[in-house]
C-alpha cells in the first residue's frame, strides 16, 4: 500500500518535469550539430581514408558470403561417414557406393542450396556429382583436370579454383575444393562446393553501382578469378605491384596519378586477393546530400522524442490517477479485517499494518519478538475456550511445513466478544531456496457468515432426518398395504373358481383380479423406491437359466398384451451363455418394468425383447438388453426429463394409460447399482427402444440355442 502511494506522489511530480524534457532536447541538438560537424570533417579527409572504409565493407560482405563454402567443404572433409565410404570403396558393390553418395550429395546440396557438390575418390578417380559418377578424373589425358593435381600438388588442406562448372559449361564456378584423409593421414579423395559466380559478380555490380568503384577478385599472380564482366575471368591480369599488404590483416593503398585510388586485402578463406579502384573522392555534392539526410533524420527524431514526452507525461497523469484509485481500493480491501500483521519468520520479526483500535499508516516499523507478541495479543481478544487450539495454529516454528505446497492456512475461532472469527497465515514471500520468508497475519469477523453457515446445516440435517423418515413410512405402508390387497386378491381367486359358468361375475372378478395386481406392482415398485433411496437395496449375484428367466417374463406379460392386440416376439442370440450369475430377480424386475412400460404405451404393433451380449473374459460377459415398442415415442426434450418423471404422454394420449412413472426411475436406479445405465432412443410417433449392457458371470458357456418358437405370442383375434 505504501509502495502504491510513493508511485502516486512520483507521478505526481511529472509536471515539473519539463526542465528536464528542455535539458534533454538541448543535448539532443548539441549533438546533432557535433554530428554534423564530424561528418563535415570527415568529408575533408583523403581519399585514402574512404577507400579504404569503403573497400572494408567490400571486403566483409565478401569474405561472409564465401566463408560458408569454405567451412561447408572443411566439414565434408571430415564426415565420418563420406571418410568410411571412401575407405570401403573398393570392397562394396558399384551401385551401392553410387547410391550413398549420391544421396549424401543430394541432401546437402538441398539443405544449403549449392549450385554444385562433388566428391573425386582418390582409389577410382570417379568424380560423384547429385546426377550420379560424371567422369573419370585423369589429368595427364584431359587438362581440364589439371585442377585436381596441382590441388594435391599444393599440399594444402583446401584451396579454391575458378572454372567452368563439370555439369553445366555455361557457368563459371567457384569450387572450394577439400582433401579427404582417414585417421593416419592418407590421402582418400577430395571434396568440396561450388558456388557460381554469377551469384558473386551480382554481388559486386551491385556495390559497383553504389560506390561507383571497379571491384576485381584476383589470385596471388594477379589473374582475374572474379570480374562483373565474364571476359575478363582467367584472361585479365592486374599488376599488383606495391598493391600487396604487408600482412593478411592490413590494407595497402596506392594512389595513381590520375587521381584514382586502388585499395587491396587479403581475403584469406579464398587465398585471393580484393582490389577495390575508385575514381577520385567524395566530393562537395556528396557530403550535401549526406548533410540533407542528417538534417531530416534531426527533424523526424525531434517529432518522435516530442511525441514520445508529450505521450509519457499524459501517461504519468493517467497513472497518477489510477494510483489514488487503487489506493482507495486497497483501503477498502483492508477494511474487511480487523488485524493485518506481516512477520518475518526468519527473523523472528513482525510489523503491524493494522490492527485492532489502529488504522494502518504511512510508518511501520519493525518490531522484535513475532511468536511472543502474535500469541499475547491474539490470547487477549481470544474466548478461553478456544485459547489452546489458537495457540497450536499460532506457532510459527512449524508453519513453514504446514505451509508447504500451498499459499495460505486458516483457522477459525470465537473472539472474547463471542464472535466467530477467522484468522489465516497467507505468504507473502519466499527463500530462494522455496522456504516460506515472510507471512501476513489477517483476522476477519465471520459472526453472520458463521452463524448463518450454522443455520444451513441444521436445515440440511433436518432435511436428511426428513428424507429418511419419508423412506420409512413409504416402505412400513408397502408392507401394510401388501397384506389386505393379497386378502382381496386370494377372495377373488376363489371367486374366479365358484362362479361356475355365470359370466357377468366372472368378468367382474376379472377385472378386479387385473386392478389388484395393478395395485399390487404399484406398492411393490413404492417399497422397492424407498429401499433405494434408503440404501437398504443390495445386489444379490445367483447362478440361474437364462432361458427360464426369459420364458416367465413372457408368460407373465403375455396376457396383458393380448387384452390390447399386441404380440411380444423375442430375439435372442444362439450363442448366449445359458447359465449366467448375476440378481436373477433385480434383472428380472428392470426387464419386466420395460416391457409393461412398452405395452402400456403401444396401441398397435408389437414388442420386440432381445438379448444379446459381448465377451468380456473367460468367465464375464456383458449382457444386451432391448425392449422395443411401436407406441408413441418420445420427443427430444422429453428423453431429457425421462428418469425425472413420467412425461411421455400428454393429457389426451395418457388416457387409459396405467404409467406412474416408478418403474423406469427403478430400473434406472438398479442398473446404476450393477454398474450400468438405462438408455433410450426414440422416435416421436413412432416407438421407443430401451436398452442396456449389464456385466454377468457365466457358469457354463453351454449356448442358449434358439428360443423364439417357445415365447411368440399372437395378437388376439
Amino acid at each position: 500500500m505504501n509502495s502504491v502511494q510513493h508511485v502516486g506522489s512520483m507521478l505526481r511530480r511529472g509536471k515539473g518535469s519539463w526542465p528536464i524534457v528542455g535539458v534533454v532536447l538541448v543535448s539532443f541538438v548539441l549533438c546533432m550539430g557535433v554530428s554534423m560537424w564530424s561528418l563535415y570533417e570527415l568529408s575533408q579527409e583523403n581519399t585514402q581514408d574512404v577507400s579504404t572504409v569503403l573497400a572494408a565493407r567490400i571486403y566483409d560482405n565478401i569474405n561472409n558470403n564465401t566463408r560458408e563454402p569454405v567451412m561447408v567443404s572443411k566439414t565434408m572433409a571430415s564426415n565420418n561417414f563420406l571418410v568410411e565410404i571412401l575407405q570401403n570403396e573398393g570392397t562394396m558393390d558399384e551401385d551401392a557406393v553410387l547410391a550413398k553418395i549420391k544421396a549424401y550429395l543430394i541432401h546437402l546440396k538441398g539443405s544449403l542450396n549449392y549450385d554444385s557438390v562433388f566428391v573425386v575418390s582418390e582409389k577410382t578417380r570417379r568424380y560423384y556429382t547429385v546426377q550420379g559418377v560424371h567422369k573419370i578424373v585423369d589429368p595427364q589425358k584431359n587438362d581440364h583436370d589439371s585442377w585436381y593435381r596441382d590441388f594435391l600438388a599444393s599440399g594444402k588442406p583446401y584451396d579454391l579454383d575458378v572454372d567452368r562448372d563439370e555439369v553445366d559449361k555455361n557457368f563459371w564456378t567457384v569450387f572450394v575444393n577439400a582433401r579427404v584423409v582417414d585417421e593416419k593421414g592418407n590421402l582418400l579423395g577430395v571434396c568440396g562446393v561450388g558456388i557460381r559466380i554469377a551469384n558473386l559478380q551480382k554481388l559486386i555490380q551491385e556495390y559497383e553501382q553504389q560506390y561507383q568503384v571497379k571491384i576485381r577478385l584476383v589470385d596471388k599472380n594477379g589473374l582475374v578469378q572474379v570480374d562483373a564482366e565474364d571476359r575478363n575471368i582467367e584472361q585479365a591480369y592486374l599488376d599488383l605491384t606495391g598493391l600487396r599488404p604487408a600482412s593478411q590483416q592490413e590494407y595497402a593503398l596506392q594512389k595513381n596519378e590520375d587521381g584514382s585510388m586502388v585499395v587491396t586485402k587479403y581475403l584469406e578463406p579464398l587465398s585471393w586477393y580484393l582490389v577495390v579502384k575508385k575514381e577520385g573522392g567524395i566530393g562537395n555534392s556528396n557530403f550535401t546530400d549526406v548533410l540533407r539526410l542528417n538534417l531530416g533524420l534531426f527533424l523526424l527524431v525531434m517529432f518522435i522524442i516530442m511525441t514520445a514526452l508529450w505521450l509519457v507525461i499524459r501517461r504519468f497523469n493517467r497513472k497518477n490517477h489510477l494510483a489514488q484509485r487503487l489506493n482507495e481500493q486497497l483501503a477498502s480491501a483492508a477494511n474487511l479485517y480487523s488485524v493485518v500483521r506481516e512477520i518475518d519468520i526468519l527473523h523472528n520479526t513482525y510489523a503491524d499494518i493494522k490492527s485492532s483500535g489502529r488504522e494502518s499508516s504511512e510508518d511501520i516499523q519493525e518490531q522484535q519478538g513475532a511468536q511472543e507478541k502474535l500469541r499475547e495479543k491474539m490470547y487477549e481478544h481470544t474466548d478461553p475456550s478456544h485459547q489452546g487450539y489458537v495457540k497450536e495454529f499460532l506457532d510459527i516454528a512449524n508453519l513453514d511445513e504446514r505451509l508447504a505446497g500451498r499459499k495460505g492456512i486458516t483457522t477459525e475461532f470465537l473472539d472474547n466478544n463471542g464472535r466467530w472469527v477467522r484468522g489465516r497465515f497467507v505468504v507473502s514471500h519466499y527463500t530462494p531456496w522455496g522456504k516460506v520468508a515472510h507471512v501476513l497475519w489477517l483476522v476477519e469477523d465471520i459472526d453472520e457468515e458463521a452463524r448463518s453457515r450454522e443455520a444451513l446445516m441444521h436445515i440440511s440435517v433436518k432435511a436428511i432426518a426428513d428424507n429418511k423418515a419419508k423412506s420409512a413410512f413409504l416402505s412400513n405402508m408397502s408392507h401394510e398395504l401388501r397384506t389386505p390387497i393379497n386378502g382381496i386378491l386370494g377372495m377373488n381367486e376363489m371367486v374366479l373358481r365358484e362362479c361356475g359358468d355365470n359370466g357377468q361375475i366372472q368378468a367382474y372378478a376379472l377385472h378386479v383380479q387385473a386392478a389388484g395386481h395393478t395395485l399390487l406392482a404399484l406398492v411393490n415398485n413404492i417399497l422397492d423406491f424407498s429401499k433405494i433411496e434408503a440404501g437398504r437395496m443390495e445386489i444379490q449375484p445367483v447362478e440361474y437359466d437364462l432361458s427360464s428367466l426369459i420364458h416367465d417374463l413372457v408368460q407373465m406379460l403375455h396376457f396383458r398384451a393380448q387384452e390390447k392386440g399386441l404380440s411380444i416376439s423375442v430375439d435372442v442370440d444362439p450363442k448366449l451363455p445359458k447359465v449366467l450369475k448375476g440378481d436373477e430377480i433385480r434383472i428380472k424386475q428392470i426387464v419386466m418394468n420395460l416391457l409393461v412400460n412398452g405395452i402400456q404405451y403401444t396401441k398397435v404393433g408389437n414388442i420386440v425383447l432381445a438379448f444379446g451380449y459381448a465377451s468380456l473374459s473367460e468367465d464375464k460377459v456383458g449382457l444386451k438388453v432391448s425392449v422395443k415398442d411401436t407406441g408413441i415415442g418420445m420427443k427430444p426434450e422429453q428423453i431429457q426429463q425421462l428418469f425425472a418423471k413420467d412425461d411421455r404422454l400428454t393429457a389426451e394420449q395418457a388416457e387409459g394409460a396405467e404409467a406412474t412413472g416408478l418403474g423406469i426411475a427403478i430400473s434406472s436406479r438398479l442398473l446404476k447399482m450393477m454398474g450400468s445405465k438405462l438408455e433410450v432412443e426414440s422416435v416421436y410417433g413412432l416407438g421407443s427402444r430401451f436398452f442396456f449392457t449389464v456385466e454377468q458371470g457365466v457358469v457354463r458357456w453351454e449356448p442358449l440355442g434358439n428360443v423364439q418358437y417357445a415365447v411368440s405370442i399372437l395378437p388376439k383375434e
